[in-house]
C-alpha cells in the first residue's frame, strides 16, 4: 500500500467515526448516552442496537399470508431471510444474524452464546411430536404412526429432543437411521472393530450448542461419522445435522425452527455403500451401485415458469417434500414414477442414454437435460434440468431443510405421567372487548361471523338472521378491513363496497347449508373482475366452528372455488370455546375439516397454549 493509499484509508475511517449515526432513528453515536450501544453488521453498516434488534426480531410474514399474496417461498429464502434471529440488513439487504453483530467500541460480539444448559428454561425437558387434538385421539395416533413410518426422523417424525443437563442430544424412536457401529457414533454404549457394521441410531449427543433466552432459541449441530437412512426404499447418506428450535415463551412447545441435514459427497457415499455392500449378502453388483450419472445439483424448470433447486445423491432426490428414485432401464435411459397424488401412473422419462464409462456421466455444469412425462397437466409434460453442480459439489452446498412448524402435530414438552395437572387457558376476554367482537353461537348459524386469514373484514361472512319485518335471511360479505384497499376496484373504477349483501338467500338447518348470491351487476350496475354474479353454497360443521365445505360458483367459466381448499374460513369467535375445550382436555372435533382448515385451527390452539393475552384475530375494531 502506498503512502497516499494509507492516508486515504485513514481519512475514510476517521470520517466514518465522525459520521456514526443510526440510519433508522438517526441517533448520533457521539451524543446518545453510553447505555445505547452501537453495533456493526457483517456487511459493514452501523446501527444502534435497539433499532437493529427491533428490525431483526419483528415477526416475519407467516407462510399463509405470503402464499395468499403470491410470494414464492423456498428453503434459501427462509434460511437466509426469515429464520429466527436472522433477517436482512435494512440498507443493503444482505443476511444478518444477531450473533454476527459487533460492538463498535470494543469489537466484541453484542450477543453471547449461552452453552450452560442448567441456566436454560428448557433444561432437563424433553420434546416429541404430539397431536394438537384436531380430531379423535385414535385417529391422530394412527396418522402420526403412518407419518413416522413414511416420512421418518429426517422430516421430524419419530424424533425426540432431550435437553438433559448431563447429556443433551436427539433420540430416535425408530430404526430407520443407521450409523457406523463405532464408539463415537454409539455414544460409548458399545463398539465394534468392523467399521462396515451398521447399527440403528438410538441417541446422538449435540457436538456444539447454545441457547438465546431473548428469542427462546436453541441451536446445535451433530457430526456423524457415517449415517444412512433406510426408509421406504430410500438410501440417502448424511454426515451432519444442523438444528434450530424456537420455543414458545413458556417453553411448552416449538413454534418455529428447522432440521437441516447435510448430504455426504457422492464419492464418500459410494465408498460407504461399497464397504456396506461388501459385508452384505445383496446380489447387486458394486459396478451397478457406483453408476449414478445424474448425481449432483440441478435447477428443475417447468414450462409454467416455476423452478426449484434439487440435490441428487445416488439417484435419489427430494422435491417439494416428496422423495424420488431414478432408475436406468435396459438401455440406460433414466426414468422415475411420480407420487399417486400427482396423477395415477405418471412417469418421468428421458430418451438420453447414460451407459457406464468415461464421457457418459450426464450433462456438464451449465448444460441441460430434457425429460418428458405422461401427465394430464400440459405445464408438466416437458421438464428441463440444468446442472448447477457435479456429484463432487454435493459436499459443499447440499443441505435438506425441514421446517418445524405447528400444523396437525407439534413438538410439545413431554409431561410426567403422574400428577402435573393441566395448564390454565388464561383469563377470559374482558367484557368491554367482548361487546364489540364477534360472538359465538354453537346451536345456530345466525349471529356468527366467519373469516379467512384470521382477519375480520377481509371478505368475511356475517350472518345477521331473519329480518324482523320481511323475514328475509340477511347476510353480507365485509370488505371493511384496510388490507382490501389494495384490491382491484369494480370494473367501472369505483371502490369495492364495504358491505356487499347476499341475495336469494336460503338456509337448510338439517344439513347446515347456506345458499345465496352476490349480485354485482344487479346491485351495483357493474361487474367485478369480469364477474356479474357469485353463487354460494356454504356448509358448516355441527358446532359452527368452521366452514366444512361448499363452493363459490363463478359466471364466466372459471373453476368453482372450493371451501376448505381455496376458501378457508373459521368462526371469528372460536377462541372462547377453544379455551373451554382445552381446559377440559377434550379438544374440538375437527374430523370433517380439510387439512388447510385444521392447520388454521392449530395456529389458534398454539396461541392459546402460550396463554396469550391478545387474540390471534384481527377484528378490525
Amino acid at each position: 500500500m502506498t503512502i497516499s493509499e494509507s492516508s486515504s484509508t485513514a481519512e475514510h475511517k476517521e470520517k466514518q467515526e465522525e459520521d456514526l449515526a443510526c440510519p433508522i432513528c438517526l441517533s448520533d453515536a457521539h451524543e446518545v448516552s453510553d447505555a445505547v450501544v452501537f453495533c456493526q453488521s457483517p456487511c459493514g453498516h452501523i446501527f444502534c442496537v435497539p433499532c437493529l434488534e427491533h428490525f431483526l426480531l419483528k415477526p416475519k410474514l407467516d407462510d399463509d399470508y405470503r402464499q395468499s399474496q403470491g410470494m414464492m417461498d423456498n428453503e434459501d429464502d427462509y434460511y437466509y431471510r426469515r429464520r429466527p434471529n436472522t433477517g436482512s440488513c435494512p440498507l443493503c439487504r444482505q443476511t444478518v444474524n444477531l450473533f454476527d453483530l459487533i460492538n463498535i467500541k470494543d469489537r466484541l460480539p453484542i450477543y453471547s452464546k449461552n452453552s450452560s444448559i442448567k441456566t436454560w428454561p428448557i433444561c432437563d425437558k424433553k420434546y416429541s411430536k404430539q397431536p394438537i387434538r384436531l380430531s379423535l385421539p385414535s385417529t391422530e395416533e394412527e396418522l402420526l404412526n403412518r407419518l413416522t413410518e413414511k416420512e421418518g426422523a429426517i422430516s421430524g417424525y419419530g424424533l425426540e429432543f432431550d435437553f438433559s443437563s448431563s447429556n443433551p442430544g436427539i433420540r430416535l424412536l425408530s430404526d430407520e437411521m443407521l450409523v457406523t457401529a463405532s464408539s463415537e457414533a454409539t455414544n460409548d454404549r458399545g463398539s465394534s472393530s468392523n467399521q462396515n457394521n451398521m447399527k440403528p441410531l438410538e441417541f446422538q449427543p449435540w457436538n456444539n450448542f447454545h441457547f438465546f433466552a431473548k428469542t427462546m432459541t436453541f441451536q446445535g449441530n451433530i457430526h456423524f461419522p457415517s449415517f444412512v437412512t433406510r426408509l421406504s426404499g430410500r438410501d440417502y447418506r448424511y454426515d451432519q445435522l444442523e438444528c434450530l428450535l424456537q420455543f414458545s415463551e413458556n417453553g411448552h412447545f416449538v413454534r418455529d425452527g428447522y432440521l437441516r441435514w447435510k448430504l455426504q459427497s457422492t464419492a464418500a457415499a459410494k465408498a460407504a455403500s461399497k464397504d456396506h455392500q461388501s459385508s452384505s449378502s445383496s446380489t447387486t453388483t458394486l459396478e451397478e451401485e457406483e453408476h449414478f450419472p445424474l448425481d449432483g445439483t440441478w435447477q428443475v424448470m417447468w414450462t409454467s415458469g416455476q423452478s426449484i433447486k434439487i440435490h441428487v445423491q445416488r439417484h435419489c432426490f427430494d422435491c417439494f417434500q416428496e422423495w424420488y428414485k431414478i432408475e436406468l432401464d435396459e438401455n440406460h435411459r433414466p426414468r422415475f414414477p411420480w407420487p399417486s397424488e400427482y396423477g395415477q401412473g405418471v412417469v418421468q422419462t428421458s430418451n438420453q442414454s447414460l451407459p457406464p464409462g468415461d464421457g457418459q456421466q450426464g450433462p456438464a455444469v451449465g448444460e441441460t437435460f430434457e425429460w418428458k412425462t405422461n401427465s394430464d397437466m400440459p405445464a408438466y409434460r416437458t421438464i428441463v434440468w440444468k446442472r448447477m453442480g457435479t456429484a463432487a459439489d454435493l459436499s459443499d452446498d447440499a443441505w435438506k431443510l425441514i421446517r418445524l412448524q405447528p400444523d396437525h402435530f407439534v413438538f410439545k414438552r413431554i409431561l410426567a405421567a403422574a400428577g402435573g395437572g393441566g395448564e390454565s387457558g388464561g383469563d377470559d376476554n374482558d367484557s368491554a372487548s367482548a361487546l364489540t367482537r364477534p360472538t359465538y353461537h354453537s346451536d345456530r348459524l345466525w349471529g356468527n361471523t366467519f373469516c379467512q386469514a384470521f382477519c375480520v373484514g377481509l371478505a368475511s361472512y356475517h350472518f345477521v338472521g331473519p329480518n324482523s319485518e320481511t323475514g328475509a335471511l340477511e347476510a353480507y360479505i365485509s370488505y371493511e378491513h384496510p388490507r382490501t384497499s389494495s384490491w382491484p376496484p369494480l370494473d367501472n373504477g369505483s371502490a369495492v363496497p364495504s358491505r356487499v349483501p347476499f341475495r336469494n338467500t336460503s338456509y337448510d338447518s338439517e344439513t347446515r347449508t347456506f345458499r345465496g348470491d352476490i349480485c354485482w351487476m344487479e346491485v351495483y350496475g357493474t361487474r367485478w373482475q369480469g364477474e356479474a354474479k357469485w353463487s354460494y353454497e356454504i356448509r358448516f360443521d355441527p358446532l359452527f366452528f368452521f366452514v366444512e365445505g361448499g363452493t363459490c360458483r363463478m359466471t364466466v367459466g372459471r373453476p368453482d372455488h372450493q371451501f376448505g381448499v381455496d376458501l378457508v374460513y373459521v368462526n371469528a369467535a372460536i377462541e372462547d370455546p377453544l379455551r373451554v375445550s382445552m381446559r377440559n382436555d377434550d379438544g374440538p372435533n375437527c374430523e370433517s375439516a380439510s387439512r388447510e382448515t385444521k392447520t388454521m385451527i392449530s395456529h389458534l390452539m398454539m396461541n392459546l397454549l402460550q396463554n396469550a393475552e391478545s387474540s390471534l384475530f384481527d377484528f378490525n375494531l
